[in-house]
């Protein structure tokens, strides 16, 4: 009856044993469940997250896009801005050189025309030294005309 009690008792013990394994079991499948639900979970979000990363790197390419076509176009605009500078600062320098071209011209007719009043100061004193003179002349003649017909009238006088 012994080895009937120790094998009741085993199998008491057995099935206790194969109770508990099916509960460890069943623990570990609901935790496994759990877990997977767990990392199920994890993933969705983070395909929620990869969407949402999508469509906001989606959006910073577009802006990212736009603002390369501004640049662009800034580029373009600095480029002409750049090319009116020059022609600008070359026409500068043409209407410096013509500026100095004119002062010169200038210079130089003011040279000229201070030389020419110079000469007609000259001219004109000269002339008027040579009427003075011719002046004097005239009036020296004049007395010695007037002289000259005083003396003939007293030699016609004195012939008659």
């Amino acid at each position: 009856t012994q080895a009937l009690d120790e094998t009741v008792q085993l199998r008491h013990q057995l099935k206790n044993q194969e109770v508990e394994a099916d509960h460890a079991k069943q623990r570990e499948q609901l935790q496994a469940q759990k877990s997977l639900q767990e990392v199920r979970s994890a993933y969705e979000r983070l395909l929620t997250d990869k969407s949402e990363l999508e469509v906001r790197l989606s959006k910073y390419e577009e802006k990212n896009k736009q603002a390369q076509g501004n640049v662009d176009d800034l580029q373009a605009r600095i480029r002409i801005l750049e090319d009116d500078k020059h022609a600008g600062t070359m026409k500068l320098k043409d209407l410096e050189h013509q500026k100095i071209q004119i002062e010169t011209q200038i210079k130089l007719a003011q040279q000229k025309e201070e030389e020419s009043a110079q000469s007609m100061v000259w001219e004109t004193k000269r002339h008027e030294e040579a009427i003075a003179f011719n002046q004097r002349r005239i009036q020296s003649l004049q007395d010695e005309l007037a002289t000259l017909c005083q003396d003939k009238g007293m030699a016609d006088a004195k012939l008659m």
